[in-house]
């Protein structure tokens, strides 16, 4: 049985080990000042529920997802191959796994572009996972 706590924490371990110390990151609400030339940001967003199937109690499956932000930050004016090689090196820690619980189906690269002093770009990625009840 995977809860959302357990969700956030498997796609946070999952990160932590994939991205290793490519760059600085942080993770949703925390408090992050950064002081590099470049950084990341990890947030997932709880989207739906619903009851998959049909069962007494203790014996219905529960499926839940939403979306995984990944959002990478680089300096202005540099050009976009730091940021392309940032977001497919992303794309690959999540798309198409399965870890303790939770699949990624797919990773989608978002280019946003400038936010102050950054380049933006988000690699949204779609996450499920089940639980019995």
């Amino acid at each position: 049985m995977t809860t959302i706590s357990q969700a956030r924490e498997a796609i946070n371990q999952r990160w932590i080990a994939g991205w290793g110390n490519r760059t600085p990151y942080t993770f949703s609400n925390e408090s992050y000042k950064p002081d590099t030339r470049a950084w990341a940001r990890v947030t997932a967003r709880h989207e739906f529920g619903r009851q998959d199937t049909l069962g007494g109690e203790g014996n219905r499956k529960f499926l839940y997802g939403g979306r995984l932000f990944l959002q990478l930050f680089t300096l202005r004016d540099r050009g976009t191959k730091e940021i392309d090689d940032h977001a497919q090196f992303a794309k690959d820690i999540f798309e198409g796994r399965k870890f303790d619980g939770v699949w990624v189906t797919r990773a989608v690269p978002r280019e946003l572009g400038e936010d102050g002093p950054w380049h933006m770009l988000t690699v949204e990625c779609e996450f499920t996972y089940e639980q019995v009840k």
